[in-house]
Order: structure tokens, then sequence, then C-alpha cells
């Protein structure tokens, strides 16, 4: 039952997640071949504190939605799921491999790994796209280390918004003598509750 419960919380999260990453993403400043965009954040944080099925599943639904929103079905639509897709799923990989202890420096090295293989997926799917929609994609290549900056750059504004959030998400794990000090309050209490029955026969 409690995991039937958890796993509902976590997917509600993750759906709250992917819905605010949607949002972010459609106020995103648009230029030709640029876009400014702080919507990886909340999937990096589905990533990162629920790992990588909840991040998946969240950048899953905020790229199939984003594109639909935006373009309606096309036949790449599915590679414009891919980065979104990365961010949740890559983020959550390297936290599970981290076993979800999120030091700052694990926080930093998580993102901007994360957004360095992202710039690499995106790349791919502007070349595929180009080629099957028959358009020029020799600007990808040459703004490629300017997409590499500029996500690193992204990076670090990330990584300081998730060393704040995070604790706020996770449970600070009880120590030893905490654990004994409620084992033994609850023991008093029912002790008392006990005693209380045994003077009302």
């Amino acid at each position: 039952m409690r995991k039937t419960h958890k796993k509902t919380f976590q997917i509600a999260i993750a759906s709250t997640l992917a819905a605010l990453s949607l949002a972010l993403d459609l106020l995103s400043l648009k230029g030709d071949f640029t876009k400014f965009t702080i919507y990886a954040l909340p999937l990096l944080l589905a990533g990162t504190i629920f790992g990588p099925v909840i991040g998946a599943f969240a950048g899953i639904a905020e790229g199939f939605l984003s594109q639909l929103i935006t373009y309606g079905l096309t036949p790449t639509t599915i590679l414009w799921i891919l980065a979104p897709l990365t961010w949740g799923l890559i983020s959550g990989l390297i936290a599970k491999i981290y076993k979800f202890k999120n030091t700052p420096i694990k926080i930093f090295l998580n993102v901007i790994i994360t957004s360095l293989i992202v710039v690499f997926v995106n790349s791919l799917a502007l070349i595929l796209d180009g080629l099957i929609a028959h358009y020029p994609t020799e600007y990808v290549y040459t703004m490629l280390l300017t997409r590499i900056i500029t996500s690193i750059i992204v990076g670090i504004f990330y990584t300081i918004c998730l060393i704040i959030i995070i604790p706020r998400f996770q449970k600070k794990p009880i120590s030893k003598i905490q654990k004994d000090n409620i084992e033994t309050k609850c023991e008093v209490i029912n002790n008392n509750i006990n005693l209380d029955i045994k003077i009302k026969k």
C-alpha cells in the first residue's frame, strides 16, 4: 500500500514538474537559430531527486506536449522529445550513481555532464530534422562551441537553483540516537496507556 502511495506521489510530482517545465518552455525567448530558456530546471529536479524513470517520464511529457502545442504532430516530433527526455533521464542516472547524495559538487557535475550531453543530442536532432525537412544545417556546426559555452553558463545557474531547492524536497535521515529516543517515547506512551486501562478495569 505504501509503495502504491509513493508511486502515485512521485507521478504527481513528475507531472507537476513537467507542467512547470512546459510553461517555462512556452515562455522562452526564441531567435532565428537560438532559444533562451530555463525549462530544463524542473526536469533536472525530477531526475536528481526521484531518479531516471520519473525524470524520463517528466521529460517525455514536456517534450511531447511542447511539440504538440507549438508545431502539432510531425514526422520529426520524436526528435524534439529527445532533449527533454535526456535532461530527466541522464540527471536521474547520475544521481542514482551518486546514491542520491546530492552534495553541491555532485549536483554541479551532474548538471554540467547532462547539459553537455543535451547539447549534442539537440545538435543531432537539428541535423536529422534538416535532412528530413530539407533545410540547411551548417549553422549547427558553426554554433556548436557557442552552445557548449552557453550551456555551461546556464548550468551554473541551474546548479545554484538546485542546491537551494533540493534540500527542501529531500527528507533528512533520522540518526540512530533520534530513532532510539522516538522508540523510547513510544514505549513510555504505550506503557502509560496499558497502565491507565488496568486502573480503569
